[in-house]
């Protein structure tokens, strides 16, 4: 590694340094599991025994339970048939695109609060997330993690308030009980993509547009775009995601069918009306929605990966102040993305707020 760094010749690292490396870096030794091993259905159903009694014991309701769960989001993949991925594959030195973020969901198990996203990308500081409002749940609430290993113990958790209380799954039971696991995360990206496809609508209409527009988007896009996916999540979908784990939420309604789910109509619909989409069908809009699908959130990274990510970890944070620096006069990118934070505020009125500027 330290050739690779080209460090110097006669360079020997004890165990300190090598620790003191990894600690101000953050790398740590993973060992893998969960959703990479085969899912036991014993350790699931044992859960939730345990899970019942500690709620009706404890008196929690639907309302202070909640579940959060990450995954990884290819923000800027597009379909590979798509004009502007072929451009992209038959470019020189092409490889692979691994544009992504982490983004997390949360919400409770009545599905009457959803937590605003958490979204975390390459930058350490992204100035993007500055004075990002919080919005907190009061009076005791018990918060079910995943078993993965990038999160503190339960021991260290619990710690930081009394009135939270944090539990986590058993390993290898993700896909079986996990409530933001069971199509809510699935369909949450299946949004995204399509406000991406929408965005596309609005281009230009020629394929040198379409292009330019896989270009230009930047992480700022990506996190409206994702905002506006998450808010498309109803009541019902987030309701339903836990009735394989509690026994209270089976009393609820029939589960809704979510038909985007099944049916990709829209999909190629849109890819139809969209320069330089012509050639993408049926297939391609399932590998395109497929392309994360098995992203949990976090990566383990080989030697030659780290390097890089050290390597390129000054020139990403330089890069991520320039292009968020202040111009010197308001274009109508910079209004059109002021009236859209404005419009997400608690004292907006949406249908004012547009007649007022429809009227100016």
């Amino acid at each position: 590694m330290n050739t690779k760094l080209k460090g110097p010749e006669d360079f020997k690292a004890n165990s300190g340094w090598l620790h003191k490396f990894k600690s101000r870096h953050e790398i740590r030794e993973l060992q893998i599991q969960g959703e990479s091993l085969s899912a036991d259905s014993s350790s699931a159903e044992n859960f939730k025994q345990i899970f019942q009694l500690f709620v009706e014991k404890e008196g929690y309701s639907q309302d202070s339970v909640y579940n959060a769960d990450e995954s990884g989001l290819n923000w800027k993949a597009l379909p590979r048939k798509s004009l502007a991925s072929c451009q992209e594959h038959a470019a020189r030195g092409f490889k692979v695109s691994k544009e992504r973020v982490t983004i997390m969901t949360c919400a409770n198990a009545a599905g009457t609060h959803k937590l605003p996203l958490l979204l975390i990308g390459k930058s350490k500081k992204p100035r993007c997330f500055k004075n990002i409002k919080n919005h907190h749940k009061t009076g005791k609430v018990l918060l079910l993690l995943e078993n993965a290993p990038t999160h503190p113990s339960a021991e260290v958790l619990n710690l930081i308030d009394p009135d939270y209380k944090v539990m986590f799954f058993p390993p290898n039971v993700t896909s079986l009980i996990q409530p933001m696991d069971q199509r809510v995360i699935e369909k949450f990206k299946r949004m995204y993509r399509k406000q991406m496809l929408r965005r596309l609508l609005l281009n230009e209409g020629t394929e040198e547009s379409v292009v330019a527009f896989s270009k230009l988007l930047n992480l700022k896009h990506c996190c409206y775009m994702a905002a506006d996916a998450w808010d498309n999540l109803t009541e019902e979908n987030l309701r339903n995601a836990w009735k394989k784990l509690w026994v209270a939420s089976m009393e609820l309604e029939a589960e809704e069918e979510i038909t985007d789910l099944n049916n990709l109509d829209d999909f190629v619909d849109l890819f139809n009306k969209i320069p330089g989409f012509n050639d993408c069908n049926y297939d391609d809009a399932v590998d395109w929605l497929a392309t994360d699908v098995n992203d949990l959130g976090y990566q383990i990274l080989d030697s030659d990966e780290i390097i890089s990510s050290l390597q390129n970890e000054e020139s990403d944070d330089s890069s991520s102040d320039e292009s968020m620096s202040t111009p010197k006069g308001p274009t109508s990118a910079a209004f059109e993305t002021g009236l859209e934070w404005f419009e997400k505020q608690a004292e907006c009125c949406p249908a004012q707020f547009r007649v007022k500027v429809l009227d100016n």
